[in-house]
């Protein structure tokens, strides 16, 4: 969930807000119009794509009718991480090892696994699971 909030103008009327949600990584004729008040504020964002990008245009309400100008931001919701993983089989220079696609799925570019030599007999597994943009998910495994 996304919670979004700004500052109302300081000058002019309003009696509310019109959020157009604006998915960027989805099919067209997608978007959402939401009307917000002042009182819904700060406003909770559901029923969004995990590691899917977003525009969100703020227009002001006066009379039913929206203004003409409005502000921008895009943002980038955090991927799911993946789902439970297991170390299959290991050697001395061999590891497999297996995991489950995250639920619900969302949108992501890539998995990355890396693992570190702790002591002697203990290995760390880090599995980072991004999308194309910087957020990243962690899961640590010690065997």
């Amino acid at each position: 969930m996304v919670y979004v909030t700004w500052d109302p103008p300081v000058i002019g009327e309003y009696s509310a807000f019109k959020l157009k949600v604006i998915p960027l990584s989805e099919p067209q004729n997608s978007n959402k119009n939401i009307i917000i008040t002042e009182s819904q504020l700060p406003f909770p964002m559901r029923e969004l794509t995990p590691g899917a990008s977003y525009e969100l245009q703020l227009f002001t309400v006066y009379e039913n009718k929206e203004s003409a100008a409005y502000v921008a931001t895009n943002f980038t919701t955090r991927p799911n991480a993946p789902g439970r993983f297991i170390v299959w089989y290991r050697n001395e220079t061999t590891m497999l090892v297996l995991w489950q696609p995250p639920y619900p799925a969302g949108i992501y570019s890539h998995y990355r696994v890396r693992l570190r030599l702790v002591l002697t007999h203990i290995i760390v597994i880090c599995f980072t699971f991004a999308t194309h943009h910087s957020h990243r998910n962690q899961i640590h495994l010690i065997i």
